[in-house]
């Protein structure tokens, strides 16, 4: 399993809810993720390192899956 790390991410909040996309790198290609949430609300309350939690663990999800 290859070494990602996070380059970049953003958060997005529509009324309907929204996601965190984060931007992840290794040696040789980069891939985007995103985390879904169903309220805005959902977000107001997180902190940034329960959001890159959420984003590290779509990634090892994903990585498993290939």
């Amino acid at each position: 399993m290859s070494h990602w790390e996070l380059a970049d991410f953003s958060v997005n909040v529509m009324s309907h809810g929204g996601f965190v996309e984060g931007r992840f790198i290794n040696e040789e290609k980069q891939a985007s993720l995103s985390v879904s949430f169903e309220r805005p609300r959902d977000l107001e309350d997180i902190t940034v390192a329960e959001l890159f939690r959420r984003l590290d663990e779509a990634r090892d999800n994903a990585l498993l899956k290939s």
